[in-house]
């Protein structure tokens, strides 16, 4: 099976990296294949978006985060 690919689009760079890791983490524990790709703007995505074709499995989008 392919990896699946996941993309993590957040303006804030703390929230973002926290989400890049809290994502890795618990896919390595479960043993599943990934790769993730950040993005810092919705416009960032939005053109790798349009020059690929469903280039993600799942896609976590400006994500509000309380600690």
């Amino acid at each position: 099976m392919n990896a699946y690919r996941l993309a993590i689009c957040e303006d804030n760079d703390t929230i973002r990296a926290q989400l890049h890791s809290l994502c890795r983490e618990v896919l390595n524990e479960i043993g599943v294949e990934h790769s993730i790709m950040d993005f810092s703007s919705a416009q960032e995505l939005e053109n790798l978006l349009e020059a690929e074709n469903n280039p993600f499995d799942l896609l976590l989008l400006d994500i509000r985060w309380r600690v």
